[in-house]
């Protein structure tokens, strides 16, 4: 046979604490007498009831903030009947508070049911608190998390350029916004010589640190010009992107990691470009009389070495007033509505609204309608844009 729960009767009110006694008694339940100084000699108890006088001094209170502490550490399940300060200063779930002019019939209701629901009390306390630890762990986990992601996307940062170049005539902006804090894309610009320009975007597949290490390996990796007899060789489009594709198969990447890139060189004297892709959204080229079509060199993924490195080269001019566009599939939605009928893309209304902007202006439209959309703070894709545009004569260069 079960033994009767034992309950600890605190008593603060003599007039009352007697006629509980006999109550619980009375309920099968084994009443422990005890006061506010010698509560703690009895750990042993199921449940807890605190008999309390309708108003306290300063001192009973102060030893009454002492039981409920207590109490609360051993997870004994109490009810607090007395005094209507000390009900508000309850806050353990495992307490249970009755103003003082709640009926004892109610009082021993309440006690009855709680002693004997009292064992899964404690359990569930304990596994409460056992989650409570869990959770401050587990903070602290993702905080650690956090700070290295957020430093893992500085240093990614510190591979992009620091600035770009600026040569007479030359335009280049970018947009550079990751979806997390490590990103998939990845670009660059940077002189050859005294009159070529290397121009690279890519994406590498996914937008986590795996991404993340691929683009920094990237542009490491990339070569753009050779040294011959102290005379300076630019790499063509096909090959750079030839040689950063065996570089990746190298890695012995997985299957699911390939990377998607565009390169091309840009002629500031002859203002052509040598255009190059590998896997990757066609550039847009922009005339200077409105005109918006897609370059379009054919090329395979980089880093999968089932794909044979067969790069193709296309070479546009880019005349005054004209701009050349290399995004990333980030913002594919915002650019391509969908191909008409001979397989031709078909540019959205809102890109073909920016068509006669100047780089500058064409980046901020870009960047307003980014933070404008909906989902604007929790991007899909990261969404790299780069506009290398001609300017016209005349007309000079703005920050």
């Amino acid at each position: 046979m079960a033994a009767s729960p034992r309950i600890l009767v605190i008593n603060a009110d003599a007039a009352r604490t007697s006629e509980v006694e006999s109550r619980l008694a009375a309920k099968g339940l084994r009443p422990i007498m005890a006061d506010l100084d010698n509560f703690a000699d009895n750990p042993n108890t199921d449940a807890a009831v605190l008999v309390l006088p309708a108003q306290m001094d300063f001192d009973a209170a102060r030893r009454l903030e002492g039981v409920v502490a207590a109490l609360s550490d051993r997870n004994v399940a109490s009810i607090v009947w007395g005094s209507n300060d000390a009900v508000g200063a309850t806050r353990s779930p495992m307490f249970d508070c009755c103003a003082a002019d709640v009926s004892i019939d109610e009082v021993i209701g309440r006690l009855s049911v709680v002693a004997r629901y009292a064992p899964l009390l404690k359990r569930m306390q304990r596994e409460l608190n056992h989650l409570q630890a869990l959770s401050t762990q587990l903070n602290r986990y993702f905080t650690e998390i956090d700070q290295e992601m957020r430093l893992a996307g500085r240093l990614q940062r510190d591979f992009l350029p620091e600035r770009l170049p600026e040569p007479n005539h030359y335009r280049i902006r970018t947009i550079y916004r990751p979806a997390s804090w490590v990103s998939g894309d990845t670009y660059d610009a940077k002189r050859i010589d005294d009159r070529h320009l290397g121009i690279f975007v890519a994406d590498a597949m996914g937008h986590g640190v795996a991404a993340g290490l691929i683009t920094m390996f990237m542009q490491q990796a990339l070569l753009n010009k050779e040294m011959h007899d102290d005379v300076v060789r630019v790499i063509r489009p096909p090959e750079v992107l030839t040689r950063l594709h065996y570089c990746l198969c190298r890695q012995q990447l997985p299957s699911c990691q390939f990377v998607t890139a565009v390169y091309a060189t840009i002629d500031t004297a002859r203002h052509s470009v040598r255009v190059s892709r590998a896997g990757h959204p066609y550039p847009i080229l922009l005339t200077a009389d409105g005109e918006i079509r897609e370059v379009t060199p054919e090329g395979g993924l980089l880093g999968l070495p089932d794909i044979d490195p067969d790069f193709e080269e296309q070479t546009v001019r880019l005349g005054p007033g004209e701009r050349l566009v290399v995004y990333t599939d980030g913002l594919e939605d915002v650019i391509i509505a969908e191909a008409d009928a001979n397989g031709e893309a078909r540019f959205t209304d809102l890109f073909r609204s920016w068509r006669e902007m100047n780089a500058d202006q064409m980046i901020g439209a870009i960047e307003q309608h980014l933070d404008n959309r909906a989902g604007s703070l929790n991007p899909a894709d990261d969404i790299t844009v780069m506009v290398i545009e001609h300017m016209k004569s005349g007309e000079a260069a703005t920050h």
